[in-house]
């Protein structure tokens, strides 16, 4: 049983929070945008590699009348997307001195060091330099700072080393830092190969 208030529609809609646009008549169907749709459907069904501008000249030279907006918005409401080309990248350098290749078997074997970037509450950007022993796993150093140079690196290898004696091998990426004259030098004093 249905109650009719004698209120409009629109005092109605206040009071139950609802926008005036949700209670609006769907549109009719439009028979020559139904048409459009089935005919670009074919078109990108007969085509799968080509996108909606293809389909669109197509579409123009057969007399359809549409424009760019529109074909965007129907290209995307009926899901035809153009799937994308997986590229293949070419491998460059050799993987010997990789993880999987060159893991570490023992303890201090093997220390692996990067820079992890954050920043403040008050927006300034920090780096974090993370040394840690990849047998084990274990964190041995995080050093704060707003920018590193080699000898800050240095410094905090050298408390490594007093504390656990000069690891084996480095394994760095190629930053300005990780390959600096300094830490050059301070490997080929403590005897540490780098990979």
């Amino acid at each position: 049983m249905t109650v009719v208030l004698p209120v409009s529609g629109r005092q109605a809609r206040r009071v139950i929070g609802q926008h005036r646009g949700t209670q609006r008549r769907t549109a009719p169907s439009d028979p020559y945008r139904d048409n459009l749709v089935a005919r670009m459907r074919e078109l990108a069904v007969a085509n799968p590699r080509r996108g909606r501008r293809y389909v669109m000249d197509f579409l123009h030279k057969e007399r359809w009348s549409i424009g760019a907006r529109l074909m965007k918005r129907l290209w995307r409401r009926e899901g035809l997307l153009v799937p994308q080309k997986r590229v293949n990248r070419r491998r460059t350098g050799t993987g010997e001195n990789g993880i999987k290749s060159r893991g570490a078997s023992m303890k201090n074997e093997l220390l692996g060091m990067d820079f992890v970037q954050g920043r403040a509450a008050d927006g300034r950007p920090f780096r974090m330099l993370v040394v840690l022993d990849e047998y084990t796993r274990e964190c041995l150093a995080i050093e704060v700072a707003r920018h590193f140079r080699g000898k800050d690196i240095v410094s905090v290898l050298d408390e490594l080393t007093a504390i656990r004696g000069a690891p084996v091998h480095l394994r760095a990426d190629n930053g300005p830092e990780m390959i600096s004259k300094t830490v050059k030098a301070w490997c080929a004093e403590s005897g540490t190969g780098t990979l």
